[in-house]
């Protein structure tokens, strides 16, 4: 049970954060950056597959292997 009523409870701060230049922008790049990333890990990864029974990518694959069993840096 709440004991404090709300009052005044507005929507003005959403309206800032939309409305602000830089959110966009940083919304921009991050999605910029996912992309970029997925498109290359589709790549890498095809590639490996496609390729992967020759001995030379084979030894490649510890480095994909290591980023599984390496914990990732935030």
């Amino acid at each position: 049970a709440f004991t404090h009523a709300w009052s005044g409870f507005t929507t003005h701060w959403y309206e800032e954060l939309f409305s602000a230049y830089e959110a966009w922008d940083a919304l921009k790049n991050s999605l910029l950056i996912a992309l970029s990333t997925v498109g290359l890990s589709l790549t890498l990864g095809s590639t490996l597959i496609f390729f992967g029974s020759r001995s030379a990518v084979k030894r490649l694959l510890l480095l994909f292997y290591g980023s599984l069993a390496m914990p990732e840096i935030v």
